[in-house]
């Protein structure tokens, strides 16, 4: 037991390294299938909940570390196949505004009002870099989006 443990009642939280290996070892991976685990993106923080997005080559992974409970919990994961079609993501995320210090992301229409820290996105907005990071690590070139939107400027000029 580690000290937090023993005199706080709650653990330390899961590095990013953990978390993939948390995800990796539980009943919803499936193995045959999903083979690389790329870098998590931590998108929310407080001092007691942490909320991760890991992806591999077959799902996105939404992930809840609350230091209350034992172990980490996966709240939902989206198929591959229905995430991204080519180089396009398939689902809307919807941003918008909670507090001076938090926001709040719609992944789609089932995965709805999950919190963000605005603070782990001070130099890119929040919706950018959750997809990047989907394109990316999901063996999908996001040199591809960036082309695209460059390619959509250059057409309405």
């Amino acid at each position: 037991m580690e000290f937090n443990e023993i005199f706080f009642g709650e653990r330390d939280f899961y590095t990013e390294q953990n978390i993939c290996k948390y995800i990796r070892y539980s009943k919803k991976f499936s193995s045959e299938n999903e083979l690389d685990f790329t870098k998590g993106l931590l998108f929310f923080s407080s001092s007691l909940q942490r909320t991760w997005l890991v992806v591999s080559n077959e799902r996105l992974y939404c992930i809840l570390d609350d230091k209350r409970v034992e172990t980490p919990h996966i709240n939902w994961s989206i198929k591959k196949k229905k995430l991204l079609q080519n180089d396009t993501l398939l689902i809307n995320l919807n941003v918008r505004d909670k507090s001076k210090n938090s926001g709040i992301i719609d992944f789609g229409e089932k995965h709805k009002n999950w919190l963000f820290s605005e603070r782990l996105f001070l130099y890119r907005d929040v919706e950018d870099v959750i997809e990047d990071f989907i394109l990316k690590n999901m063996n999908v070139s996001s040199s591809t989006k960036k082309d695209r939107e460059e390619g959509e400027s250059d057409v309405n000029n």
